[in-house]
């Protein structure tokens, strides 16, 4: 049964996501930008599993959404230390 929780978060999700994309020209002095944007974009990606898991393929979706959170990780983890390097030069 989805929960209106997730489907707040998704909403809240996408539109974070829009403000993101719209604020590119600044985030182009934040070192990593790329990496920092794709791990964003893979987080909203499993939200959005959460949320279709509960219409259709329910297992098939749980995968993907659990995958997508830990890519997500990854991205931001290789981000943190990259950042870390490059300002402690």
């Amino acid at each position: 049964m989805l929960q209106e929780s997730e489907l707040i978060r998704l909403l809240l999700g996408i539109a974070a996501a829009v403000i993101l994309a719209l604020s590119q020209g600044g985030l182009k002095r934040l070192p990593g930008n790329r990496t920092f944007t794709a791990a964003y974009f893979v987080l909203l990606a499993g939200w959005v599993f959460t949320v279709i898991e509960h219409l259709i393929f329910p297992e098939l979706f749980n995968l993907l959404e659990h995958a997508a959170y830990v890519l997500s990780g990854i991205l931001y983890l290789y981000w943190c230390v990259r950042l870390i390097r490059i300002t402690t030069r």
